[in-house]
């Protein structure tokens, strides 16, 4: 077996804590993954579900479309479709949420005004 070096820290109760190259890749690995920006990780994952989506309908690996200029164009117009059904539930969910917000507000002045009349 060959050697393999350890090295220690002395932790915040005085103990020692040992540890390997690999150990210390290893936290330095999750310490890198720990400032990674929420957002990040989720742009990688849209992009496969639009790789999945776009792939989705392929029967054994053949699409519908015969000729290079339609199976060429199908891709961009699958993507395009797709990005465009995204967009349109996004808005849809944010006209939702900025209409509830508007009616708890609207809700909220009218008992407010009602309470002052009283």
């Amino acid at each position: 077996m060959g050697h393999h070096k350890k090295w220690r820290i002395k932790t915040e109760n005085g103990n020692y804590r040992y540890f390997n190259l690999e150990q210390g890749r290893t936290s330095v690995l999750i310490q890198k993954l720990r400032d990674i920006p929420k957002e990040e990780p989720n742009h990688r994952n849209n992009v496969e579900v639009t790789i999945f989506q776009l792939g989705y309908h392929y029967c054994n690996d053949k699409t519908r479309y015969r000729g290079l200029a339609k199976r060429c164009l199908w891709p961009y117009s699958r993507t395009f479709w797709i990005n465009i059904a995204r967009i349109l539930k996004y808005i849809v969910q944010t006209a939702q949420r900025k209409l509830n917000t508007l009616q708890k507000t609207t809700f909220v002045t009218k008992i407010t005004l009602y309470c002052k009349l009283l």
